[in-house]
């Protein structure tokens, strides 16, 4: 996917393997790529940034 691609959130939670549900509360937390605003109603992730955050957890569990 291009750098820019933004997911919206069933496409994000899917990405990660989780529920809508996780990904909103995985949201609230710091460490966590900030949501990017699409339109008036509408949020979405960088695709890249869900993607670094996923290679930040495997590290972090390696060790």
């Amino acid at each position: 996917m291009s750098n820019q691609t933004i997911a919206r959130i069933k496409i994000a939670a899917a990405i990660l393997g989780i529920t809508p549900k996780h990904l909103h509360e995985l949201a609230k937390r710091a460490d966590f790529p900030a949501k990017v605003r699409i339109g008036s109603n509408a949020v979405g992730w960088r695709v890249s940034d869900l993607e670094a955050w996923i290679d930040a957890q495997i590290v972090k569990g390696e060790h």
